[in-house]
């Protein structure tokens, strides 16, 4: 990919088109674990920024730890958490209303208060302990991320969908709403955000029988006021990635969501993303189109800048959307994982804080689709509520779709295991060779979560994958 002056452009382009926003800037990355800010902070003091610090309020997590090399560090110990979503509010509400010490910290390291805060791609506040937010998430950005609104969104844009309702938590609403809406394999109900946005299938229940309505209504009746009803959707579980900038919407590849069934359960069990499953190419445009056509509508409804997400299934008559994300989703780390030196997150944020730079979001749309597509990567991750021991890229061999320890060089992936907000952090990084593209990776998640449960005593159970039903 070229100028018209025949210059190649790169990763490297974006990290200076970027320095102006931190040159000679002391920057405060606040929330989340300390091994997932090392790398951004890196890539900030490469873009010129006088100095780094890591304020984590979610823990630790799984991966490498800081050294002197990194900057100045704090982790403010998060609370207990029976989830990672109220692991993930815990941590942003923590920001709000910082211990002592962590006050203390950040006036030693920023005294006159000029430091810039880059917060996780969760982030909410404008402010932190009286540091200005590069960007956040605004108050109408958020708004659409629920569930129980979004479909009156994809009626305005003019987006298909499958039937819904949104009813009122208790029995008899969601048992009429069912009996209008099962088409035979039960109803999918999904919580609204009153007490934050959700994700990784935790708010959503598979109800197949009133049983299950019991056993949810125990989890709805705690965090929401309104449940929305829709059809359960047999197909893939996948999203699509969009960029809004200020005269452009960049749309990248279609990605798959590893979104496990529990056997003789009505919870799902998420576990990854991969982009290693390809749609059909006419599914692949049709989900590009509403991509940019999603991120047209955001820009007009609410003057919406950076990363979204369109989640759904791909049924037999194509891609139904579920939900739409107003930030980044998990897809967005394999989309460039064989571009470790692009900021993607970083441009993000600065788009959406109206820094006017030079983003060529046509080249950087055309460099994420050709690398994603060459290049295809992923996994199955998830966090645990037990505490396992570490591992630390642990070789693994894949035959006849079931995964071994194996001892040398010829391996098919590595399994890392590590503290995590829950307990445990549990991941599997397949090699590029070891997965073919084309179908769905979900059957090897599968197998991989049973290997756990036979090797580290982690109790998760049977599970089973979605079905492929699009011709």
């Amino acid at each position: 990919m070229t100028t018209p002056n025949q210059e190649p452009i790169n990763a490297e382009y974006w990290l200076n088109v970027l320095k102006p926003v931190f040159q000679n800037k002391r920057v405060i990355f606040a929330g989340g674990v300390v091994a997932s800010q090392l790398s951004r902070a890196k890539q900030i003091r490469e873009m010129g920024a006088k100095s780094t610090f890591i304020l984590a309020t979610e823990g630790m997590g799984t991966g490498d730890t800081p050294t002197k090399d990194d900057g100045d560090w704090l982790l403010v110990d998060p609370p207990h958490s029976d989830d990672l979503v109220d692991a993930i509010h815990a941590g942003n509400a923590l920001l709000g209303d910082l211990p002592k010490q962590a006050i203390q910290a950040l006036d030693w390291y920023d005294p006159d208060h000029s430091a810039i805060v880059v917060g996780t791609f969760l982030h909410e506040r404008p402010l932190v302990a009286g540091r200005k937010s590069l960007a956040y998430r605004k108050p109408d950005w958020l708004a659409l991320d629920d569930k129980t609104v979004i479909d009156e969104v994809w009626d305005k844009i003019g987006i298909p969908r499958e039937s819904s309702e949104v009813v009122d938590v208790s029995i008899d609403a969601i048992l009429s709403a069912t009996q209008r809406l099962d088409r035979g394999d039960g109803v999918v109900l999904s919580g609204d955000s009153r007490d934050g946005v959700s994700g990784g299938a935790v708010g959503v229940r598979w109800v197949r029988s009133e049983i299950d309505i019991d056993k949810a209504l125990e989890y709805y009746k705690k965090h929401c006021n309104k449940l929305r009803v829709m059809p359960f959707l047999e197909g893939i579980p996948c999203s699509i990635h969009g960029m809004v900038f200020p005269d452009y919407v960049a749309a990248f590849r279609p990605v798959e969501m590893i979104t496990l069934r529990k056997v003789d359960s009505n919870e799902f069990f998420y576990a990854g993303t991969a982009t290693y499953w390809d749609p059909s190419l006419s599914d692949r445009q049709a989900m590009r189109n509403m991509a940019k056509q999603v991120g047209d509508a955001l820009r007009d409804m609410v003057n919406y800048r950076g990363i979204f997400t369109v989640d759904g299934v791909m049924t037999k008559d194509g891609f139904r959307p579920t939900e739409m994300n107003t930030r980044s989703g998990a897809g967005v780390k394999p989309l460039i994982a064989e571009l470790p030196g692009l900021p993607l997150e970083i441009i993000a944020q600065a788009v959406a804080s109206g820094a006017d730079l030079d983003y060529k979001p046509k080249d950087l749309e055309t460099l994420v689709l050709n690398a994603a597509d060459e290049n295809r990567s992923g996994g199955t991750w998830r966090a645990l509520q037990v505490h396992l021991p570490r591992i630390d890229k642990r070789p693994v061999k894949l035959t006849d779709k079931k995964w071994g320890w194996i001892e040398g060089d010829e391996s098919d992936g590595t399994v890392t295991v590590g503290p995590g907000p829950l307990g445990s952090f549990v991941r599997l990084t397949p090699t590029h060779t070891s997965i073919k593209s084309g179908p769905s990776f979900a059957p090897f998640a599968q197998d991989f979560w049973r290997f756990v449960d036979e090797n580290m005593a982690s109790d998760i159970g049977p599970l089973e994958p979605a079905k492929p039903v699009r011709g």
